[in-house]
């Protein structure tokens, strides 16, 4: 965030931010209004201007920001002392949607921004989600138990499988109303497949 958005008192910010994100998460980029933002967010237009040059720089360091607030949450958590991979990726699902459950814009408008290819943001966009894959993987694998595997099963090949299959299902339920609970039950049943699959003695 810029200057003169940080030297705003906190209330004031979180309702910029609150409002930039129930718009953003309602719509994509092309759609989403900063005249929408600023009524959701209970200021002037020209207001809102002045904390945010463009629509595009609001919407930048609202997607910085929601990334940074989702990995603090992830922290929390304590993922990097878990050592079995289906625990991490179980436990970073609840997490994730605990998340969900008290933020719901933030969630709604990460999977939106994830996938937005406006001309204007996707560079921007693909750049913070190739480093978050990329701290991701560093961050919370390193102390994996690797022994639980199949010898013909890598690390990174559970990895990618798992990462490219949570992409495969937001995206296809990133128009429909997210219901935490469901998710849950219904992505568990993935990982238990795969967990079957991936380790030694799996049926």
């Amino acid at each position: 965030m810029n200057e003169r958005f940080n030297n705003l008192p906190n209330e004031r910010q979180l309702k910029i931010i609150n409002g930039a994100l129930d718009v953003f998460g309602k719509y994509e980029y092309k759609k989403a209004t900063m005249e929408e933002i600023a009524k959701s967010a209970g200021i002037s237009k020209s207001l809102l201007f002045h904390y945010f040059n463009s629509k595009k720089e609001l919407f930048i360091d609202i997607y910085s920001h929601g990334i940074e607030v989702m990995q603090s949450e992830l922290k929390e958590a304590n993922l990097e002392n878990e050592t079995d991979f289906f625990d991490l990726m179980r436990k970073s699902i609840k997490k994730k949607l605990e998340v969900m459950k008290q933020y719901p814009s933030l969630t709604d408008f990460l999977i939106h921004a994830y996938y937005e290819t406006h001309k204007d943001v996707v560079n921007e966009i693909t750049e913070i989600n190739a480093s978050i894959k990329s701290e991701t993987i560093f961050s919370y694998f390193n102390n994996i138990d690797l022994s639980k595997f199949r010898d013909d099963i890598s690390l990174e090949m559970a990895i990618n499988t798992i990462l490219w299959i949570s992409d495969g299902y937001l995206n296809n339920r990133k128009t429909t109303i997210l219901n935490a609970d469901d998710i849950y039950l219904e992505f568990s049943k993935y990982i238990d497949l795969y967990e079957r699959l991936f380790y030694k003695g799996g049926e």
